[in-house]
């Protein structure tokens, strides 16, 4: 598999516990990431690895849903979530450490692709606008999980 990863980082003026609830916490991603505007659970229980849900969410300006899946939750350190569209996977990770100020969340977004060659051609030219809109998302999610964080 070739691929493409963008990560972004941000420090976050709140405990790890706390960013940790507020990223693991799937009913109410809704009201806290904006781009998020539905997430249907398909699995009962608290957020672990094998949790599954589906979630739409407005990319490029429509709607677009993607079954997700906890592939690994270290709690409160490490959370990876995959997904797959066809034969693209995509998988997010989560990496939270301790920061003097309070928690430094890392987010790395990475792309799958299969080695095909008409696969690695449009990666290479949709790739630098690709991971510039990604990155950009990733800054506004990080942004929303911060303002959740830190309200009273």
């Amino acid at each position: 598999m070739a691929g493409q990863s963008v990560t972004v980082s941000s420090t976050i003026a709140a405990p790890r516990e706390r960013v940790w609830e507020i990223i693991t916490d799937l009913d109410q991603a809704k009201a806290r990431v904006s781009a998020i505007s539905e997430i249907e659970r398909l699995t009962e229980g608290p957020y672990a690895t094998g949790t599954r849900w589906r979630e739409t969410r407005t990319v490029f300006g429509r709607a677009e849903s993607q079954e997700l899946e906890v592939v690994e939750a270290i709690e409160p350190e490490r959370t990876v979530v995959a997904s797959a569209a066809g034969a693209v996977r995509y998988v997010t990770t989560m990496d939270l450490a301790a920061d003097p100020v309070g928690t430094l969340l890392t987010v790395t977004f990475d792309v799958e692709l299969p080695e095909a060659a008409m696969t690695r051609m449009m990666a290479r030219m949709m790739g630098p606008l690709g991971s510039m809109f990604t990155r950009k998302m990733l800054t506004k999610e990080l942004d929303d999980i911060r303002a959740a964080a830190t309200q009273s």
